[in-house]
C-alpha cells in the first residue's frame, strides 16, 4: 500500500503503526507518531490500522538537558 511518511510517498507492506516502525527498524520507546494529524499513543500502535494514503509523521524522542 502507498501511504505518505515524513511527506514524502512510501510503499509498504506494513498493516499497522507497529508493523511500520519494525519495518523502518525503530523502538517505540524512541519517537512519537502522527497518524494523519493525531497523535498515537504508545498502547495504540498495534491497534491502529492503516490505511491507503494514511500520513504517518515520526519524530525521533532524545533525552538532553
Amino acid at each position: 500500500m502507498l501511504i505518505q511518511l515524513q511527506g514524502e510517498k512510501r510503499q509498504t507492506q506494513a498493516s499497522t503503526v507497529m508493523d511500520l516502525l519494525k519495518e523502518l527498524n525503530l523502538l517505540p520507546s524512541q519517537v512519537a507518531v502522527e497518524h494523519n494529524g493525531s497523535v498515537v499513543f504508545r498502547h495504540e500502535l498495534a491497534s491502529t490500522r492503516l490505511k491507503e494514503n494514511d500520513r504517518i509523521e515520526i519524530v525521533r524522542v532524545a533525552a538532553g538537558g
